[in-house]
């Protein structure tokens, strides 16, 4: 039998921000029969349910990069393409796509890059946000990029499901940007919110954090079509607003932390960020397939550790998120750590993860050089010994001053909370032992 498995229009399956108005086509056909090969096919496409253009049979054996050859696609209009396929023994089999197309051209570009006045080395997550107006639309496009990743929220609903967006390129030369149909969400008085995070972009990455730039950015556009077809457009500009909401942290390998009690700070004004407006990375639609939730596991076994942890096992490995729904006293933290298998005693194997920043420690820093990368990575900065020139490197004073400022810390912890200090030293020892040997 024969079978269309997969359609792609511009290398993706179902893309939501087509900037091409003659895509390039696709698909891919399966058999349970040998020496198969495609005849001849069949592409005919529609806009709602108007049939906009029909191939008609074509005799051709191509299923791979298929010029689109009917009339230039439409700008922001959502198409359906139906693909008829025939082979060689006579058989035939059909598949269906659908796709929406964005703007051709950059006219969207009125938006400006906006960003926060946090410090460099912040590791919350701002939420820009922009109450509007509006009248009843025909339709409405949210075009939106950042620097960072974020995720986005109009009226209270998520807009999208997707992760991680815009992706992760090279933000110096190009960027992604995705388009997401909100007409249903729009209401007479609107509230947008866009959450970012450090990302690839500003957050921990290859043992340093910064490697592109060091502070989140957005850049949005909401393009409404009006019922007598006029168009409003709801950019980011200097009228948007930042607070910090109870996202306190957010990174690939220091993990997320989330505060339910924290109530979200006052609004304050957004800043332009000026050098990415004067040289913005090229803005280019998503070209790759987004990054969604493909499967939803419930664990299939409840362990203990010797102390009493639940452990919760999925059965498998893979990559994933936990939802986790309790009811809680204020003040009340869960910690959830992930790891691959258990240890001989039923405890869950972390030796090969990050102890501190990931497992929450608090990291302390005493250096004399106030723009030390070290810094970058501490939650607090001690300044202590004074500034060596190359000869005086390693001086007998500047170590006496670290090594007081260090022992006053430890005696104080100690004392503050012994129990803890002894469960401290017994993880450094671990710790330095591996590294030492």
């Amino acid at each position: 039998m024969l079978k269309v498995s997969k359609i792609l229009i511009d290398r993706q399956e179902t893309p939501a921000a087509l900037s091409e108005p003659t895509p390039y086509l696709g698909w891919q056909l399966e058999s349970d029969r040998r020496n198969v090969h495609q005849t001849a096919y069949r592409i005919c496409i529609r806009d709602g349910l108007m049939p906009f253009w029909d191939s008609g049979r074509i005799t051709d054996s191509e299923s791979a990069a298929v010029r689109y050859a009917g009339p230039p696609l439409n700008e922001e209009c959502h198409y359906t393409l139906e693909l008829t396929v025939w082979d060689n023994h006579g058989e035939s089999a059909q598949g269906k796509a659908e796709f929406s197309t964005a703007l051709f051209a950059p006219r969207f570009l009125t938006a400006q890059w906006i960003t926060h006045t946090l410090a460099e080395n912040h590791s919350e997550c701002p939420v820009f946000v922009r109450h509007f107006s509006a009248e009843p639309v025909q339709k409405a496009r949210l075009y939106l990029s950042a620097c960072g990743i974020y995720t986005v929220r109009l009226n209270g609903q998520e807009v999208s499901q997707d992760w991680f967006a815009p992706g992760w390129t090279e933000y110096a030369s190009r960027l992604q940007y995705q388009v997401y149909d909100v007409t249903a969400l729009i209401q007479p008085e609107n509230t947008l919110e866009i959450t970012t995070a450090n990302g690839w972009y500003a957050g921990y990455l290859n043992g340093t954090r910064q490697v592109y730039g060091k502070q989140t950015a957005i850049f949005a556009e909401l393009s409404l079509t009006c019922m007598d077809s006029h168009r409003v457009t709801v950019a980011t500009d200097a009228r948007w607003q930042w607070y910090l909401g109870q996202h306190r942290e957010a990174e690939f390998y220091h993990g997320e932390r989330i505060d339910c009690t924290a109530v979200p700070t006052a609004p304050q004004p957004v800043v332009l960020a000026e050098d990415l407006n004067a040289h913005a990375p090229a803005l280019v639609p998503q070209q790759c397939e987004p990054v969604r939730v493909l499967e939803r596991r419930a664990p299939v076994q409840l362990l203990h550790t010797p102390d009493g942890t639940p452990i919760l096992d999925f059965g498998q490995n893979m990559a994933g998120v936990v939802r986790l729904d309790w009811q809680g006293s204020p003040g009340q933290e869960f910690t959830l750590c992930f790891a691959e298998a258990l240890t001989p005693d039923g405890s869950l194997y972390t030796a090969n993860l990050r102890t501190a920043k990931a497992a929450g420690a608090k990291i302390i820093l005493l250096t004399h050089y106030e723009d030390s990368p070290g810094a970058l990575l501490a939650d607090v900065v001690l300044l202590c010994g004074a500034q060596e020139s190359p000869l005086d490197s390693g001086s007998i004073p500047i170590k006496a001053a670290f090594l007081y400022v260090g022992e006053v810390l430890v005696l104080r912890y100690m004392l503050d909370d012994p129990a803890h200090s002894n469960t401290a030293q017994d993880l450094t020892s671990e710790a330095l032992t591996v590294k030492m040997l």
